[in-house]
C-alpha cells in the first residue's frame, strides 16, 4: 500500500467514525447500555437513565451497590461522548483516586470493548492518562479534555465543561462536621459550578450520610423539582420488598440492618436521615478511637429490667474506660440482650475478669439501686467484685442534657466496628425504641465525676448524681 492509499483509507475509516457517532446520538442509551456494554439493565436503571437524558440538571440518590456509578457515571457520559466527540465532560468523585477509577473503566471499554472497536477503530488521542482521555474523533481545540476525573476540592479555575458528572462526593468525612460541610458547598457554588457552560448539564448521584449534608441542601434548593430518591427497601402490597432482589434480597437487607443498624441503615440503604438529627446528641459529636490508651480507669454500668416479668426491657452492661492523663472517656464494650437472673450475673462476671488487669483495673461494677436489681448486685459482692449501688434522682432526659456537654466537648468516644445498638439510643433518644444501653452507659459518666483524679476511690458510701 502506497502513501496515498493509506491516507485514503485513514480518510475514509475517520469518516465511517463519525457516521457510526453520529448513528449513535440516535440510539437509545438503554440500547446501548444493554447491547454495546453488555450490562443487564433493572428497572431503576432504566429510570435513571431517562431521567438524566431528558434533564440537564438530575440529582439521583441511591442505595450503596445498586449499581448509580455504573449507569450514571460510566455508561451515560460515554454514550453522549461517543455521540458528540466534542463534549467536555468533568467527573468528580470524594477522592482523585475513586475519581480516576471510574475513567479507568471507561479507557477500558474504549480500549477494547469489541463492539466499540469494530464501529470506532482506535480512539486513543492526546491526552490518554489517567486522569484525562482526549478521542481521536475531537477535532476542536481546547484546553480540556474529552474526559477529566477529579477529586472533590480540587482545582478548575479557568476550565470550562458541557457535563459534570459528580458521583459520591459527600462521604463520612465532610459531612459528619459543620465545617466540613460549608468547606464541600463552598467549592461546590464558588469553584466547581462556574466552571459549567450556560447551557451545559450537571448530574448528581449518590447516598445520603448527614441531614444537613450538600445532598440535603440540593434538595431544598435547586433540586426541588429535579431529583429522584430510591430506598434498597421499599412498600409493595403492604409488605416489605427488595428494591433489587437478585442482589440485595430481603433476607440480606434485613441482616445489614440488623448489623448496621437503623440510623446507619436508613442513610446509607434508604437515603432517610430523619432519624440522624438528634434531639440530645447530635451525629456530629460521635468520636471514634482507632485503638484505646493501655492505661485506663474502668468501669462496668449495668442496668437491669424493672422486674423479673419485665419482658420489654433488655439487660444491659457497657464497659468504659477514663483515660487520667485527658479526662477522656472511651466506650469498650456493649451488650444488651433478655437473659435470665443466673445468665445476666454470669455476663458480668466474664466482662469482669475480660476487662480488669493490674495496669488498667476495673474500678467499679456500677448497679442502678432498686430491691430487684440489689439482689443482682450483691451476687456480684459475693463473688468479689467491686460493686456499687447507684441512686438515680431525675428523670432520663434530664440526665442525658447532663451527659450532653461531654459530647459536645467530644470527651466521650466510641470503637470504629461495635456499639451500633448504642450509638442508635443515643442519635434517637429520647425516641429510641430501648434506652437500656443509654442507661448502662449514664451511670458509668456519672460515676467518673466521683473518682479523684488520682484514680482512687471516695469513700464507698452510695451516691446520688443528682
Amino acid at each position: 500500500m502506497n502513501q496515498a492509499e493509506k491516507i485514503l483509507l485513514e480518510e475514509w475509516a475517520e469518516l465511517m467514525a463519525k457516521e457510526d457517532a453520529r448513528a449513535l446520538a440516535d440510539m437509545h442509551p438503554e440500547n446501548f447500555v444493554r447491547d454495546a456494554l453488555g450490562y443487564e439493565l433493572q428497572w431503576f436503571h432504566k429510570e435513571w437513565l431517562e431521567f438524566q437524558t431528558l434533564n440537564r440538571q438530575s440529582l439521583i440518590l441511591a442505595p450503596r451497590g445498586h449499581g448509580k456509578s455504573t449507569i450514571c457515571t460510566i455508561s451515560y457520559p460515554l454514550w453522549r461522548l461517543l455521540g458528540d466527540p466534542a463534549l467536555r465532560i468533568l467527573i468528580v468523585s470524594n477522592t482523585s483516586d475513586q475519581a480516576c477509577s471510574f475513567l479507568r473503566e471507561i479507557r477500558s471499554q474504549l480500549e477494547s470493548n469489541p463492539w466499540m472497536l469494530a464501529r470506532f477503530g482506535n480512539l486513543a488521542g492526546r491526552p490518554w492518562s489517567e486522569s484525562q482521555l482526549n478521542l481521536c474523533l475531537r477535532h476542536s481545540a481546547s484546553k480540556e479534555a474529552n474526559l477529566t476525573a477529579m477529586g472533590v476540592l480540587g482545582p478548575v479555575i479557568a476550565r470550562h465543561y458541557d457535563m459534570i458528572i459528580l458521583d459520591d462526593v459527600v462521604d463520612e468525612q465532610n459531612s459528619a462536621s459543620q465545617a466540613q460541610r460549608q468547606k464541600l458547598e463552598q467549592w461546590y457554588y464558588k469553584t466547581l459550578l462556574p466552571c459549567l457552560e450556560p447551557a451545559g448539564e450537571i448530574h448528581i448521584v449518590g447516598t445520603r450520610y448527614h441531614h444537613l449534608d450538600l445532598y440535603g441542601r440540593l434538595l431544598a434548593g435547586e433540586y426541588k423539582n429535579h431529583h429522584r430518591i430510591y430506598r434498597a427497601l421499599r412498600e409493595l402490597d403492604g409488605a416489605e420488598a427488595a428494591l433489587w432482589e437478585q442482589k440485595f434480597s430481603l433476607e440480606l437487607l434485613k441482616e445489614k440492618r440488623k448489623e448496621a443498624g437503623t440510623v446507619i441503615f436508613n442513610s446509607q440503604y434508604q437515603n432517610e436521615v430523619e432519624l440522624m438529627k438528634g434531639v440530645i446528641f447530635k451525629p456530629e459529636w460521635i468520636q471514634y478511637y482507632s485503638s484505646p490508651p493501655l492505661r485506663l480507669e474502668k468501669m462496668l454500668g449495668i442496668d437491669l429490667a424493672i422486674s423479673r416479668k419485665d419482658s420489654a426491657d433488655y439487660f444491659a452492661l457497657v464497659v468504659a474506660g477514663r483515660e487520667r492523663k485527658s479526662n477522656k472517656i472511651f466506650i469498650l464494650d456493649a451488650v444488651h440482650d433478655r437473659l435470665s437472673f443466673s445468665r445476666q450475673v454470669e455476663t458480668a462476671l466474664n466482662f469482669f475478669r475480660k476487662y480488669n488487669s493490674p495496669d488498667s483495673p476495673v474500678l467499679r461494677v456500677c448497679v442502678e439501686a432498686n430491691a430487684y436489681q440489689e439482689a443482682f448486685a450483691q451476687k456480684l459482692r459475693e463473688a468479689g467484685l467491686p460493686v456499687k449501688s447507684v441512686t438515680r434522682v431525675k428523670d432520663k432526659v434530664s440526665r442525658a442534657y447532663q451527659l450532653q456537654a461531654k459530647f459536645e466537648n467530644l470527651e466521650i468516644l466510641f470503637p470504629p466496628h461495635s456499639c451500633q445498638d448504642l450509638l442508635q439510643e443515643l442519635l434517637l433518644f429520647p425516641q429510641a425504641e430501648h434506652d437500656d444501653l443509654f442507661d448502662a452507659m449514664e451511670i458509668i459518666v456519672s460515676q467518673f465525676g466521683t473518682l479523684h483524679l488520682s484514680g482512687y476511690l471516695k469513700a464507698e458510701a452510695d451516691v446520688s448524681p443528682g
